[in-house]
């Protein structure tokens, strides 16, 4: 037996647990400081997310994974400075850019 639960919905779609609808309303996540956030409890379920309100990169939030909190900055468009990592979880690594990168098409 499976069920969905809807808010603002009279039908919440089936592929569903939770499904929230608004035309006019956001969701708030937990706000935590980054150290507050690594405080927590071990038995932290992976897929636990947060607002972290000192972190590096403003608007971020953090999501647990397994046994460690990772840094989620969803695609706004703009830019930013610093590292980025691409298909590793290391922000500290450099990209690395191999051949002429001034041939690289990067759109």
């Amino acid at each position: 037996m499976t069920a969905q639960v809807g808010i603002g919905t009279d039908s919440p779609n089936d592929a569903a647990i939770l499904e929230l609808h608004s035309t006019d309303k956001e969701i708030l996540l937990p706000r935590l400081t980054s150290s507050a956030a690594e405080d927590m409890d071990a038995t932290i379920p992976a897929g636990l997310m947060v607002y972290c309100t000192d972190c590096n990169i403003k608007g971020s939030s953090k999501i647990h994974d397994v046994d460690e909190w990772i840094d989620y900055v969803p695609s706004f468009g703009g830019s930013f400075s610093g590292n980025v990592g691409t298909g590793i979880r290391d922000s500290a690594t450099f990209l690395y850019v191999q051949g002429d990168p001034a041939a690289a098409d990067f759109r």
